[in-house]
C-alpha cells in the first residue's frame, strides 16, 4: 500500500472518531494555514477577495458550538466564496492551485457546518496534503511520485494531521 493510501486510511479513521467541534477545529486550523496562499495569489493575479475567505474562517471560529448557525448566512457566504475561487484552468501556475485549495478548504469547512458530513473534513485534510505535494513537486521537479511522498515536508504534514486528529 502506498504512503498516500496509508495516509488516507489513517486520517479518515481518525476523523470519524472525533466530535463535531474537534472536526471543525481541525478544519479551521488547515484553513488558517492555507489562507496565506490565497492572499499571495490575489496579490499576484489581482483576482479574488481575501476578506471573504477570512469571513468564512471567522464564521467557523464563531460556530464551533453550533448554537447560532444561520443556514441562510452560510449559504450566502458559500456562494460569495465560490465566486472568488480561482479556476485552475484559468490560473495554471502553482499559486493558482494553492489558492484553489485554500478557497475549497473554506468552502468544505462551511459545508461541514451546514451538513455535519465528515467527508468535508476529510476533503479539507486532502487540500492541505495536496498543497504540500504541489510545493514539493514545484521546488524539486526531478523527484518522482514516490520520492515526493517520502519528502520530509510530506512526512511532517501527515504526522501533523494524524496528531491533530487523534482522540
Amino acid at each position: 500500500m502506498t504512503n498516500w493510501k496509508k495516509y488516507q486510511n489513517k486520517v479518515r479513521k481518525n476523523i470519524s472518531k472525533l466530535a463535531f467541534d474537534r472536526k471543525l477545529q481541525f478544519a479551521i486550523q488547515i484553513c488558517e494555514r492555507l489562507f496565506p496562499d490565497y492572499v499571495n495569489f490575489q496579490k499576484q493575479n489581482e483576482f479574488g477577495n481575501p476578506s471573504l475567505l477570512r469571513k468564512g474562517i471567522d464564521f467557523g471560529h464563531e460556530n464551533l458550538s453550533l448554537e447560532n448557525v444561520g443556514k441562510d448566512e452560510i449559504t450566502s457566504l458559500i456562494s460569495q466564496i465560490e465566486a472568488v475561487t480561482p479556476d485552475a484552468d484559468d490560473f495554471g501556475e502553482i499559486d493558482g492551485s494553492l489558492a484553489l485549495n485554500a478557497a475549497c478548504s473554506i468552502l468544505d469547512m462551511l459545508n461541514f457546518i451546514l451538513s455535519s458530513n465528515e467527508e468535508y473534513i476529510f476533503n479539507v485534510a486532502n487540500y492541505m496534503y495536496d498543497s504540500v505535494d504541489f510545493i514539493v513537486a514545484d521546488k524539486y521537479p526531478n523527484l518522482n511520485e514516490e520520492e515526493i511522498q517520502n519528502h520530509p515536508l510530506i512526512i511532517e504534514e501527515v504526522r501533523w494531521q494524524l496528531e491533530q486528529t487523534q482522540n
